[in-house]
């Protein structure tokens, strides 16, 4: 255990040190496999609210922390390394809190799953030493994806 938070810091102080910043994420780049997407069991919530667009929308916010909550990757946030559960935990929490504030997935992305409220720093992907992205852009990939596979496939 030790090891590992000790290999956790060292990345941390080397993002501090080179003053590391992701690149945008290419558009093919998502926190699960498309298999894992459709168990999800918000998938077919998402599509049982499609002709209730105020339920759709919160059904696809619960998509989105679904897929970061079912994720292998890190996720950094404020500097900090957090597993992909604890992430989600606290990306639910923001929104627990803010949720009047949030009328549409695309709310809930910017203003609360891309940076911190505090710092303003961008919530951050690893999927490895070398490859980091920010949280936006895998969400905003993410509700593509979701979308484009219920246009195409449907829900059954």
């Amino acid at each position: 255990m030790k090891r590992f938070l000790s290999a956790k810091i060292l990345f941390v102080v080397w993002l501090i040190a080179t003053g590391f910043t992701a690149s945008a994420a290419p558009p093919d780049v998502y926190l699960a496999p498309e298999n894992l997407m459709l168990e999800n069991p918000y998938y077919r919530k998402v599509c049982e609210a499609r002709s209730k667009p105020a339920l759709l929308e919160k059904a696809k916010i619960q998509f989105l922390i679904g897929e970061i909550r079912q994720s292998q990757y890190d996720f950094i946030r404020n500097g900090a390394v957090h597993t992909s559960a604890m992430a989600a935990k606290h990306i639910l929490m923001k929104y627990t809190y803010a949720f009047r504030h949030v009328k549409t997935t695309d709310d809930f992305i910017v203003k609360i799953a891309s940076a911190s409220s505090k710092t303003h720093e961008s919530y951050l992907v690893r999927f490895d030493e070398n490859t980091i992205y920010p949280a936006r852009d895998i969400l905003y990939n993410e509700l593509h994806r979701l979308e484009s596979t219920i246009d195409q496939k449907g829900c059954s």
